[in-house]
């Protein structure tokens, strides 16, 4: 397969052409995986490999990983594959694999809401608290980057798989989505009049913006309720990824301790008051 980027045939062809990548991923229902950290996790979460690439010391060391690739493997150099890749990020192995998406949990205690996150390592590094912390589903907004972009399933450990999420409608949307679904909608916003990030509803949905403008009016008006996270030393602001992981872990802190008291006063196991038809419907998980 020495022509793999360049073969037509190839599902790893052209991985230097974003646009072309973008158009050509959706339309065959796959996405681009790198790293042997990220590689197994999207292999544990039942994406199948398509094609894959692994370097000539991996494969040696890794006969099991080789193995669990099937017949779509193949070893080769690393400078041929640094050719193929575009960039040296892939430290030896790169493949395309299935879109899988996880069953969302119904009814949900903890949801995020994101709106113009635009920035695909930001997107990932979401997607890795979502993960890692217990977040039920994701919502994110037409606007934001598509989970499945190679960046940031990299950056997300290859963790979108693990994730239920949906992606499109607006802001607004989402939030009278969630808020209808008896989930109370808590905005982020660094504004000084915001209360102190503290204790959280549940269940609830924690509505995050993008890095810069943050969230619009609309969405901010449309939420029940607005908290800041406190800051020091006259920094004005975190990086929206380590803001949503702070206010997921308080968030499923206080449902785990609710449920622990009883099913009274948890949120877990509650009747499912979802509307019927979901959130504003787009491109989902799977």
């Amino acid at each position: 397969m020495d022509g793999t980027s360049a073969d037509p045939r190839s599902l790893l062809r052209d991985l230097r052409d974003h646009r072309f990548r973008r158009r050509f991923e959706a339309a065959e229902g796959i996405f681009v995986a790198e790293t042997l950290p990220v590689v197994e996790r999207v292999l544990e979460a039942g994406c199948e490999p398509l094609e894959a690439l692994v370097v000539e010391r991996i494969a040696a060391t890794r006969p099991d990983l080789v193995a669990r690739l099937g017949s779509v493997v193949e070893v080769v150099s690393r400078a041929r594959l640094d050719e193929i890749a575009g960039f040296p990020v892939h430290r030896g192995v790169l493949g395309a694999f299935s879109r899988r998406g996880a069953a969302p949990t119904t009814p949900p205690a903890v949801v995020g809401i994101l709106v113009g996150i635009g920035d695909a390592e930001n997107l990932g590094a979401i997607f890795r608290s979502a993960a890692a912390l217990g977040v039920d589903e994701l919502l994110l907004d037409a606007t934001c980057a598509d989970p499945w972009s190679r960046r940031c399933v990299r950056v997300s450990m290859g963790t979108v798989p693990l994730v239920p999420w949906r992606r499109g409608g607006s802001g607004p949307e989402l939030v009278v989505w969630a808020e209808r679904s008896g989930l109370t909608t808590v905005a982020l916003t660094p504004g000084p009049d915001a209360p102190e990030l503290d204790a959280l509803p549940s269940p609830v949905a924690l509505v995050l913006g993008s890095e810069g403008p943050g969230l619009d009016p609309a969405t901010l008006a449309a939420a029940s309720l607005r908290r800041r996270i406190p800051m020091a030393r006259g920094v004005d602001s975190l990086n929206v990824g380590h803001a949503a992981a702070i206010a997921f872990h308080l968030a499923v802190r206080g449902d785990r301790a609710r449920a622990a008291t009883g099913p009274e006063t948890g949120s877990r196991g509650r009747p499912d008051t979802a509307p019927r038809g979901g959130p504003p419907r787009g491109r989902s998980s799977p």
